[in-house]
């Protein structure tokens, strides 16, 4: 039964916010059909004792309130700025996140404010100046709200939802900028993207060229700098999520650093453990927070409270967790996150369909664990290769 509910409030809310992703539904009616389900719950729970009412007024509950989610987050853009789209304007900004450098330019991600309206503007510039997170800057040009485009497969790009989920409205390109202050912003993080600038730097002069890209990507997920021709090449073989973060990222982190105080025989049992999923947390806010490093990060966290606890780790059940979590936090990633998209279905290939599919491949040699390789290989191409 306990198992029951947990999936329950899980896919209830899930749907929520799908539906709500695609059709806008009257905020009043939502929370009707939500005090109704409640007090079918109440009845169910105290008086009929049916549990299958139960599951059935918990699911519309949760149902409603991925629903309610999505509107509290679904917020307009400030009219204050929608006045003045196409207009020239200068206005003035915090860079919240650090600079994404492309092969001939690169993009800030900038707060600004006007009374008391915010918003987040995307400005496009040259590489002529080196950007820093925190930097306060001020800029003049045209503000344009983002557009779709076609892609080179000959599908729209909904780049406008792309940009929605992390609550950027506006673009601005090449616009003339002046650096104000720096060292603005957080603390913490000004320190971790400090330290893996310089960890980037000393791999720059010990490993030159094109290797050195490749091991930044390998460990830390760096790729923005990489051509488009090399970039490609990783798609055309089919290799890019090898310089993606993923769970294999955050796993050696974690354990490394549970390694390293497990030798400090004056500390208590659990503090190396601490100390991992501390490092964790650390380490997905110094790589950029994507939604893959994130949810693996959710998943190595609770394998590591699992660990502390004594309690068995169900991979399929902290998945889930991992996907709610997200979700609840940022709504909008369910539907206009590619890459949380496709994390979710690949890992799922990995648990669910790999192990059922191995036994088709015992004519692989099993030397170098080349078997379990080519099942997981080919599950998770099956799950993401129709999507």
């Amino acid at each position: 039964m306990r198992d029951k509910v947990f999936y329950t409030i899980c896919f209830g809310f899930l749907f929520g916010v799908l539906l709500r992703s695609f059709v806008f539904l009257d905020l009043y009616l939502v929370i009707l059909f939500g005090a109704i389900a409640l007090a079918l719950f109440l009845f169910f729970t105290l008086i009929s004792q049916n549990k299958w009412g139960v599951i059935a007024s918990i699911f519309v509950f949760t149902f409603c309130l991925g629903i309610f989610r999505f509107h509290m987050i679904d917020v307009p853009a400030p009219s204050v700025f929608e006045s003045q789209v196409g207009q020239k304007v200068s206005l003035s900004g915090e860079i919240i996140d650090e600079p994404n450098i492309k092969e001939n330019n690169q993009q800030l991600t900038l707060e600004t404010k006007t009374g008391e309206d915010k918003t987040e503007i995307l400005l496009s510039t040259s590489l002529d100046i080196d950007y820093k997170y925190g930097d306060e800057i001020n800029f003049t040009g045209t503000l344009k709200k983002p557009e779709n485009f076609m892609t080179d497969q000959g599908k729209v790009f909904d780049y406008v939802n792309y940009l929605r989920k992390d609550g950027i409205f506006y673009v601005m390109s090449y616009p003339t900028i002046s650096i104000g202050s720096r060292g603005n912003g957080n603390f913490i993080q000004n320190a971790l993207f400090s330290a893996k600038e310089k960890f980037l730097g000393k791999m720059n002069f010990a490993i030159t060229g094109t290797e050195s890209l490749f091991m930044g990507g390998l460990i830390l997920g760096e790729k923005a700098s990489f051509s488009q021709a090399l970039r490609q090449s990783f798609v055309n073989t089919g290799t890019i999520h090898i310089i993606a973060l993923s769970g294999y990222n955050v796993t050696i982190v974690a354990e490394w650093i549970m390694k390293l105080f497990k030798q400090v025989s004056f500390l208590p049992k659990n503090f190396g453990i601490s100390a991992g999923i501390l490092a964790v947390i650390l380490f997905i806010i110094m790589t950029g927070g994507s939604s893959t490093a994130i949810r693996a990060g959710i998943m190595a966290t609770l394998a590591l409270v699992a660990r502390a606890t004594g309690r068995n780790y169900d991979v399929a059940r902290a998945l889930i967790l991992a996907a709610v979590s997200m979700i609840f936090l940022n709504p909008f990633i369910l539907v206009y996150d590619v890459s949380f998209q496709l994390s979710m279905l690949a890992t799922v290939a990995v648990i669910f369909l790999a192990p059922r599919i191995e036994k088709y491949f015992l004519w692989v040699p099993d030397f170098f664990e080349l078997r379990d390789i080519v099942s997981v290989t080919v599950a998770a191409y099956i799950f993401v290769f129709p999507f």
